[in-house]
């Protein structure tokens, strides 16, 4: 699995005056043979490289190529279909549906794609139980700690076994037991089934020298 990106440009109108130039002719190749980290200090552009790997934002102007095929941001359903489908999403707070349950939460990349079966919820148990939150399957997520809705998330993220997962800041809010959990999962993903997994992080405990680590600059100019 590999995911390139050339040329990139990408700005935020920071008031009607006033624009901020993220990224300028921008490129990268990144790969599922190493966990890929994206460091940096606040505002450097983290999270908005993260929602364009992600499909969740569009450059402004560059190509992108998903395993080899460029992505076209004007077919909508394709995009929606990546998101869907082959990419995984894990944030720094769980977003996640408070008044459902946690397997209903679990299965919702399942009842958006309309593939609900036997086997759906035994997959999205199996998740759940090698998270170590199996006796939650019925609890409404409201009603979890924010360690446990990390896990949650990260089940939903893994149910259509992803060909890309990406992480944003998912350690931040963690104790050091359940930031363990979640990196080791990322970590057993991306040897296991050679998943590409992209992590935005401050949290210089979980990068490894073996890992692909990405340093953004703050050079960002606002003019």
């Amino acid at each position: 699995m590999k995911i390139e990106i050339h040329n990139m440009y990408k700005k935020y109108q920071v008031d009607y005056f006033r624009s901020k130039q993220i990224f300028s002719d921008y490129s990268l190749k990144l790969d599922s043979e190493k966990i890929n980290f994206i460091v940096g200090d606040s505002g450097t552009g983290k999270t908005t490289l993260l929602n364009i790997i992600g499909l969740v934002e569009k450059m402004d102007r560059g190509v992108y190529y998903f395993d080899g095929s460029p992505i076209k941001y004007k077919n909508k359903k394709e995009i929606l279909k990546y998101r869907n489908s082959r990419i995984g999403y894990v944030h720094q707070e769980a977003m996640l549906i408070s008044k459902l349950s946690v397997l209903d939460n679990v299965l919702l990349p399942i009842y958006i794609g309309g593939k609900v079966n036997g086997n759906a919820y035994t997959k999205a148990f199996g998740l759940l139980e090698r998270l170590g939150i199996g006796n939650l399957k019925n609890v409404i997520v409201e009603k979890l700690s924010g360690g446990e809705k990390q896990r949650v998330e990260m089940a939903r993220a893994l149910i259509n076994n992803p060909d890309v997962i990406i992480a944003d800041e998912p350690t931040a809010s963690l104790d050091a037991d359940n930031a363990r959990i979640i990196m080791r999962e990322l970590r057993q993903i991306n040897t296991e089934n050679n998943s590409m997994v992209v992590v935005a992080t401050h949290d210089n405990r979980i990068l490894s020298p073996k890992d692909n680590i990405l340093s953004l600059e703050s050079d960002v100019n606002i003019r």
